[in-house]
């Protein structure tokens, strides 16, 4: 999956945008990490909130 972002980045298209799900106590505290790989990438990140 990274080397897809890659590739698409370097295609031109854009934004190449990142999703990614979020379960609040299971991973939520791994966001402000993907946003900063995503920013320092020029990525935009995405993020889906999972009630589960």
């Amino acid at each position: 999956m990274v080397a897809g972002l890659a590739v698409a980045a370097s295609a031109g298209l854009a934004p190449v945008k990142v999703n990614a799900g979020l379960l609040r106590g299971v991973n939520d505290d791994e966001a402000p990490t993907l946003v900063r790989w995503c920013l320092e990438r020029g990525y935009e990140p995405r993020f889906i909130e999972d009630a589960a």
